[in-house]
């Protein structure tokens, strides 16, 4: 009998049950600093605020990437307390290094992303300045994601976007301007993070100060993954900016808050399965996948069917024109919500196909854009179809490393 049908843990139900209203809050709170930031900046100063944040989601890579790789090499610890403690100083201490170095790096790029957004420096300097402390608290999320600690971890992500957010509005209601409003988010981030370390300090314990063994490598891979993921899930949206004239351009802006919605409402399946996943539970793989794909058919059906309402509440009356189309964003989402459960049940295995399909997939559909130039309908046609054939080679490629019980990287 193996060590995972000895030691199930707590109920996934259960922990669904609080992961992901948790998560889809975290999710939904960002909205809130937009909608402060667009009424006290001016329309240049929003723009500029807008542009930082938007180049935050870089920063946003290495943070998913560290939480899920660190879950991996906490879950396959789950029977040794001693050597599990031992590989948590060890990975706090790589990210601790692995912070610093993306910080310098971000600091020395700050002069020449400025100038390409056209915002200060200094306003650029805070926002590199928060990448570090969301490394670690990805990390520490991790941690409580990998022993499964679903509540202190559904208290972390709640926590992690709140303190941002209010801490960029206190600083855009104290002294209104684009980098009060960035050092409130930095402020924010620096107390997520220590937030994020208290709750793992007793999950420590002395150890060696190398790096664990092959996670330098499977850190490379799972950053190459959900930089992918996140390409394939905006590329649309720079395309259609570059393609289409204004009026349709922002009206598949509007669309595309469908697929973000599709796609992210999921995600917290993905967060609940990786643990068991890399304990090798290809059953829950299975059943995982079912899920979220039955998650995904539910929201094109819902906004196929009742589009009036979708629109009433995610967009409004003026965007009654896309209201025969609102099901084919929501293919989109469903697909690549589908794709991100694939990937980090990759990641959690130790398997790197998944990453590999999404950079072809998204060399292929900014390629038939800009080559086809077609309009709003087109444009995400060629996004949902690429997004599900994508799914489908990678279901198809999952399968076939189960089959042939693909080793893991470490």
């Amino acid at each position: 009998m193996t060590e995972l049908e000895l030691d199930r843990g707590p109920s996934l139900a259960r922990a669904g049950s609080l992961l992901g209203p948790a998560m889809a809050g975290a999710n939904a709170l960002q909205y809130v600093l937009q909608l402060v930031a667009s009424h006290t900046l001016d329309p240049e100063g929003f723009g500029a605020f807008g542009s930082v944040l938007g180049l935050a989601l870089v920063g946003a890579v290495p943070m998913l990437a560290l939480q899920t790789v660190t879950a991996r090499h906490i879950a396959l610890r789950r029977g040794d307390a001693t050597d599990r403690g031992r590989e948590v100083a060890r990975l706090l201490r790589t990210a601790v290094a692995f912070a610093a170095g993306l910080t310098c790096l971000g600091l020395a790029l700050s002069p020449l992303l400025a100038a390409f957004l056209h915002v200060s420096v200094l306003g650029v300097v805070w926002m590199v300045l928060s990448l570090g402390p969301l490394a670690l608290a990805g990390t520490a999320q991790g941690v409580l994601q990998g022993r499964e600690r679903f509540v202190a971890l559904a208290v972390l992500f709640l926590a992690v976007s709140a303190l941002r957010v209010v801490g960029g509005v206190v600083g855009l209601l104290l002294a209104p301007g684009v980098t009060y409003g960035l050092a409130g988010v930095t402020a924010g981030a620096v107390l997520s993070c220590l937030l994020g370390l208290a709750l793992v300090r007793r999950e420590r314990a002395p150890g060696t100060g190398e790096a664990p063994a092959g996670f330098v490598r499977e850190l490379a891979v799972a950053m190459s993954g959900v930089l992918a993921l996140l390409t394939l899930a905006g590329e649309d949206l720079l395309l259609a900016r570059h393609v289409l004239p204004g009026d349709d351009s922002g009206r598949y802006a509007a669309g595309s808050l469908v697929v973000r919605a599709c796609f992210w409402l999921p995600q917290f399946v993905a967060v609940l399965v990786v643990p068991r996943l890399a304990a090798g539970d290809t059953l829950l793989a299975r059943r995982s996948a079912m899920l979220v794909g039955g998650l995904g058919l539910l929201e094109v059906l819902v906004t196929t069917a009742l589009p009036g309402s979708v629109l009433g509440l995610l967009l409004g009356d003026h965007y009654a024109s896309l209201a025969g189309r609102l099901g084919l964003f929501a293919v989109e989402g469903a697909c690549l919500a589908v794709l991100q459960l694939l990937l980090y049940g990759g990641i959690a295995r130790g398997v790197s196909s998944v990453g590999r399909v999404l950079w072809a997939t998204a060399a292929v559909e900014a390629l038939v854009v800009l080559l086809l130039r077609p309009g709003l309908t087109g444009i995400v046609l060629i996004a949902a179809g690429c997004a599900a054939v994508a799914t489908m080679v990678s279901l198809r490629a999952t399968a076939t490393s189960r089959l042939h019980g693909t080793a893991a990287l470490t």
